[in-house]
């Protein structure tokens, strides 16, 4: 996604038009992505923008959520997965203010709970949330949510590390970081999951391979087993959310261009 980094790179602080230009690059970012998209004033608990769309209003309406600020995610996010996102979010705040060059790349799953005039019975919908925290040169911070539907149902907060060997889980109970160890995945199984995040059936997959359909089937049972997720589709949502099949070149070209570590209002 570099040209979101490229975009932020864009943002000018200049006084008392800070909020109106940081307002006019979230509408040319989100007209440029089919995600939902939001911006939360991490100091003042209000949205600055949030992307006029379903997915992250979950059929509540604009007014409602820019009225509730920070109070509308407990009308949207579900209440077991709330204390977490809530935790995440003081933790994230007393990071960035005792240190201002702390960047990582963020993210969290959620479900969350739209509503529909015609059903009576909660849903859920699983949501991953890429998070982005901005800093002004002031110490003011915003926090950009990018929203988009996941099949993944591993909830929590996680953070990319360094190493593309490691990611981090937020332990709410703790109010800290664990690091967790990517599993190590053969070179026939990310043949396999990089075929399937454009085709998740396994007949195709063996044909593409020369393989057996049985073959295939036990390299998805090991995918499986390793991730810990229930099938092939989450799978290759969490390998897309850990840069899995990115190559360690493609990962630190990402890194290397991937300004938003010091996101900052530069002064014009």
């Amino acid at each position: 996604m570099n040209y979101l980094e490229n975009f932020t790179q864009k943002i000018t602080d200049s006084g008392i038009e800070e909020e109106p230009a940081i307002v006019q690059y979230c509408k040319v970012l989100a007209a440029m992505i089919p995600s939902s998209l939001f911006v939360l004033d991490m100091v003042q608990k209000r949205f600055c923008y949030i992307k006029p769309d379903d997915l992250f209003l979950c059929g509540h309406s604009m007014e409602e959520a820019m009225t509730l600020g920070y109070d509308f995610f407990s009308k949207i996010i579900h209440p077991e997965d709330l204390p977490l996102w809530k935790s995440f979010l003081g933790n994230l705040s007393r990071t960035l203010q005792e240190n201002s060059d702390e960047w990582s790349d963020y993210f969290g799953l959620f479900r969350l709970l739209p509503k529909y005039p015609f059903i009576t019975k909660s849903l859920e919908r699983y949501s991953y949330h890429r998070l982005i925290p901005v800093r002004k040169e002031s110490g003011h911070y915003y926090l950009i949510g990018i929203v988009s539907d996941s099949k993944c149902k591993k909830i929590g907060c996680y953070r990319n590390g360094a190493s593309r060997f490691i990611y981090q889980a937020y332990n709410p109970k703790k109010r800290g970081w664990h690091i967790q160890q990517i599993p190590l995945l053969s070179r026939r199984e990310l043949e396999i999951l990089a075929i399937a995040t454009g085709e998740q059936d396994l007949h195709f997959i063996a044909e593409k391979l020369c393989l057996s359909y049985y073959t295939i089937r036990s390299h998805v049972s090991s995918i499986k087993r390793k991730l810990k997720v229930q099938d092939l589709r989450e799978a290759t949502d969490w390998i897309s959310y850990l840069h899995i099949l990115q190559s360690p070149q493609e990962r630190d070209r990402e890194e290397s261009c991937c300004s938003t570590r010091n996101f900052t209002f530069n002064k014009n």
